[in-house]
């Protein structure tokens, strides 16, 4: 928490840098060895129209929501209001395991942006699994019973076809600090 507070306290110019720099962290806690990858606006939207419904709903979910990629692929259609416009977050899928969320933030209800709505939608209607407790990516290789896992969708369908156009190495969390860190352009 810290860490966020100098990093905005050098942001607005009260510091010259993030005094955390020069902490040592405790063992079994992480630092980010490099910043994550940023996709501009328009690169994102370039990238979006190379997918069908299935991935381009993903990189939506991801990116737009902001969703770690197992808070994304462990949605099931239960837990959307096309209606309204909102979703919650219940449960997670990471490694082949339903998982609780990692944090009391993410279980949280929020509102859908209208394009990811009318991706939603569209997948509704492409997908064979769409009833309420069937997952939103659900695998056809399992009859739906379990959602594709998110390694496979982003190895063997996003990174060939972002390499092949000239995007190199993508990853989930690629998509999910490019929108973010729009909001902080200036």
């Amino acid at each position: 928490m810290l860490h966020l507070v100098f990093r905005q306290a050098v942001k607005w110019g009260y510091l010259e840098h993030n005094l955390m720099e020069y902490v040592d962290l405790p063992q079994g806690s992480t630092r980010r060895q490099k910043e994550p990858r940023i996709l501009t606006p328009s690169q994102y939207v370039e990238l979006l129209e190379l997918f069908g419904p299935r991935e381009q709903l993903a990189i939506k979910i991801a990116g737009r929501l902001g969703t770690r990629r197992g808070e994304g692929f462990g949605l099931k259609w239960q837990d959307l209001d096309l209606v309204t416009g909102t979703v919650t977050f219940r449960h997670g899928f990471v490694s082949g395991r339903v998982t609780p969320l990692k944090t009391e933030a993410s279980r949280a209800q929020m509102s859908i942006p209208a394009d990811v709505k009318e991706a939603l939608l569209a997948w509704k209607r492409t997908t064979p699994f769409n009833e309420p407790g069937d997952w939103l990516f659900a695998s056809g290789a399992t009859n739906g019973k379990r959602p594709v896992w998110p390694e496979g969708m982003l190895a063997n369908h996003i990174q060939p076809v972002a390499e092949a156009a000239g995007f190199g190495r993508l990853g989930w969390h690629t998509f999910r600090h490019s929108f973010i860190s729009w909001g902080r352009l200036r």
